[in-house]
């Protein structure tokens, strides 16, 4: 009989206990703070959001250093905003190149640009004689030149 007492209380004395440690374990027991979740349950840590935070800056720097380096590109080569050449681009200083970039922007029609365009062909043609270079008859497509 007194086994049968010792072994009731040890099976009761467990299932009381269990539902207390799994409370305990919730509430923060068995290593973890209170409220927080495991390890592999959380978000980045602040040093993970710093790294990616500076990695996305280099990369957002990294692209406007490309950016600003193929507009300086296409600035000494003469190309214009829309992506055509510059007609004389090659007898032209860059200062020049500029100045008619502006012009051609402050324009407002297409025929205003049309007969800068054609100014501007005329006088790369003279230039072009009086350095004894062959430019082509004809200005590049879309409207460059």
């Amino acid at each position: 009989m007194i086994k049968q007492n010792a072994l009731a209380c040890g099976v009761a004395l467990v299932l009381c206990a269990a539902p207390s440690a799994q409370a305990w374990q919730s509430r923060g027991g068995g290593g973890q703070r209170a409220g927080n979740p495991p390890a592999a349950q959380r978000g980045p840590t602040m040093r993970d959001r710093t790294t990616m935070h500076d990695r996305d800056m280099m990369r957002d720097r990294d692209r406007g250093m490309d950016r600003t380096r193929d507009m300086d590109r296409d600035r000494a080569s003469g190309r214009m905003d829309d992506g055509s050449m510059m007609y004389g681009w090659q007898l032209m200083t860059p200062a020049e190149r500029t100045t008619y970039r502006e012009k051609m922007r402050t324009l407002k029609t297409r025929r205003e640009r049309e007969a800068l365009r054609t100014q501007h062909h005329q006088e790369m043609q003279q230039r072009a004689r009086d350095r004894g270079v062959q430019l082509p008859d004809m200005p590049p497509r879309r409207g460059g030149g």
